[in-house]
């Protein structure tokens, strides 16, 4: 097992909508064991071993996460934010966070005040996020509408080789897919194994869809 793979795919940000970034990772590594790499027009990601073979085996797994996206910026250079996905509001309010940006990344922490967690039905709408500037000039020379966010979390090795980190749903998959296309090369398989890294599945759920009628496999297992 690689798990520096797992790690690298693990520290990239890759909200529904913009899962580029991991699915670069994925593809320069698997540049050595893949026959051929195709990348659509929608970002995913299919590594492809025998693709001359008449019987197609799809293994699939989705490379989007949960998380935020910067949708205005207020006069005093707070950022209002949409949720991208199934987030659990009430996880989020005093949390840390990192910002996706064009440049890098900026930090920033989703503010909390003892009236907003005792609000009923808390949503996205609430949050208000402070990365330390006081006006929305200063705020756009760090940050833009669009850019994503994710909580800002550590990848931690625990006891008995087991292990926490942000968005094992579902980066474990395509790191489980991709392990196994490395191993039916080992093997000898003469068959087609086609391993997706779809997008959008925490949102439209139409990567997948769209990945499997391209290939048309005989066999699809979703991982």
């Amino acid at each position: 097992m690689n798990k520096q793979f797992l790690y690298d795919i693990l520290k990239e940000v890759s909200v529904s909508g913009y899962e580029e970034p991991v699915q670069e990772v994925v593809k320069e590594h698997m540049s050595s064991y893949a026959d051929e790499i195709r990348f659509d027009e929608m970002s995913n990601l299919t590594c492809i071993l025998n693709p001359q073979s008449e019987r197609r085996i799809m293994l699939s797994a989705h490379a989007d996460e949960i998380g935020l996206m910067i949708s205005n910026i207020t006069s005093t250079g707070r950022l209002q934010v949409i949720d991208r996905g199934g987030i659990i509001q009430g996880t989020y309010p005093g949390q840390q966070v990192k910002i996706k940006t064009k440049t890098g990344v900026v930090y920033g922490v989703v503010e909390i005040y003892r009236g907003l967690m005792k609000k009923e039905n808390l949503t996205t709408n609430d949050f208000s996020i402070d990365i330390g500037v006081e006006t929305k000039e200063e705020a756009e020379q760090l940050v833009t509408l669009g850019d994503p966010i994710v909580l800002d979390t550590n990848i931690l090795e625990l006891a008995n080789g087991r292990f926490t980190a942000r968005a094992l749903d579902d980066r474990l998959g395509v790191f489980i897919i991709m392990e196994a296309l490395k191993r039916a090369k080992e093997l000898g398989c003469q068959h087609g194994i086609y391993c997706a890294s779809t997008v959008g599945e925490e949102t439209t759920k139409s990567g997948a869809y769209w990945t499997s009628q391209r290939i048309k496999p005989e066999l699809a297992i979703v991982v």
